[in-house]
């Protein structure tokens, strides 16, 4: 990982020209020394880094985000061009995404370079990176109420694998019986959610429900998690018609350490749900670093809520709440307390930062689970 000054000595006088230009550098700029001590100047000073961000059009402000709530220190084009379109509300052409890329270039967010394989990557300098994710979370959040512990808060833990724990125990002693569709009848699904240390209420037929998950219609949302991942992963066997088994690779759930199931079990909700939600990465990153304190949750729904995309019956409201504050607190990754009676509160977990910091949900690949009668 470079910082802003090795990679201003590294870049070509192209683009150092270019820099000062969007910089308005008062220097020699036939000389590349002096060029560089003008830029670091300008582009370091944090009245300049708060007005240039002011300045930005809502989608090259929302791209930027998606740079620097990356762990990632390179990119390819392509990785640009998937944040590029990220950044827009609405699909448009490639030559849109491009000039996105650009704008990137021309403010020194990004620097050209060349990856291992001889791929053209773009890099990101490391102490620009952090100074912008500061300026951005005060820009977004300013200054927010300083909570002390709530009286009373949720923090679910690895709470999800003991629960998986419990299915594949019930499944095992029982073998369920499963209707025509593949699903537990309903008694069952009682008599599992009385086992479950979260409790949820079982779906009632009719409304909406697809695109997160292979069984998201037919059974409530942590549940559900739980089952496709136990399905996913082989730890379970349906027979439509007649029962649902446990199989050998069961006993896997059982040997690996909890936090280590934990991490297979956070990145595979990510990999299942960033399908429908676009940006999903950047969002928990972004949540994570802005609830690193308690923070209310309506302040977080309402910097999330303009930059979430609907996704057919669900609206930008509902996947905010829902399918990703809500889900982050089941998978631990944050704790939800209430202040005054009425103010709930979100921090972000030890669990929570080692998974945020150690998984990278954008190289990760779609999980695709939707049964196809499910739209």
């Amino acid at each position: 990982m470079m910082r802003l000054a090795e990679m201003l000595s590294y870049a070509d006088i192209d683009q150092l020209h270019q820099l000062a230009n969007t910089y308005s550098c008062d220097c020699n700029i036939h000389s590349k020394n002096e060029l560089i001590q003008s830029l670091l100047g300008s582009i370091k000073r944090e009245a300049n880094i708060k007005e240039q961000l002011e300045s930005l059009k809502k989608e090259e402000f929302h791209f930027l985000m998606y740079i620097v709530f990356d762990s990632r220190s390179t990119f390819t084009l392509e990785d640009l061009r998937a944040k590029a379109k990220f950044s827009y509300m609405e699909n448009l052409d490639r030559d849109t995404y491009r000039k996105l890329v650009s704008v990137a270039l021309k403010k020194g967010w990004i620097f050209r370079g060349v990856s291992r394989n001889a791929v053209s990557a773009f890099q990101v300098p490391e102490d620009m990176r952090k100074a912008w994710a500061n300026t951005i979370l005060k820009m977004e959040w300013g200054e927010q109420p300083n909570y002390s512990d709530p009286p009373f808060y949720r923090d679910e833990g690895i709470a999800i694998i003991e629960d998986l724990h419990q299915f594949l125990q019930y499944v095992s002693r029982h073998q369920p019986q499963l209707t025509s569709d593949g699903v537990i009848y309903k008694r069952n699904q009682q008599q599992l959610m009385e086992l479950m240390s979260v409790q949820e209420e079982l779906i009632e037929k009719g409304g909406w429900r697809f695109g997160y998950g292979r069984h998201f219609r037919d059974y409530p949302d942590r549940f559900s998690l739980i089952y496709d991942f136990c399905y996913y992963r082989g730890y379970i066997r349906e027979e439509p018609g007649n029962a649902l088994w446990t199989t050998p690779e069961a006993e896997e759930a059982f040997q690996l350490p909890p936090e280590i199931l934990a991490m297979e079990m956070y990145k595979f909700w990510l990999r299942l749900y960033k399908r429908p939600i676009s940006g999903l990465p950047m969002f928990i990153r972004l949540i994570g670093r802005a609830a690193e304190r308690w923070m209310e949750e309506e302040a977080l729904i309402r910097v999330l809520v303009p930059r979430i995309r609907p996704y057919y019956y669900d609206n930008e409201d509902s996947i905010a709440r829902n399918r990703i504050l809500k889900m982050m607190v089941h998978l631990g990754l944050l704790r939800k307390g209430i202040h005054n009676e009425n103010t709930w509160v979100l921090q972000t977990t030890r669990l929570g930062k080692t998974l945020l910091e150690s998984v990278e949900g954008y190289t990760m690949k779609d999980i695709i689970l939707d049964r196809k009668d499910e739209g």
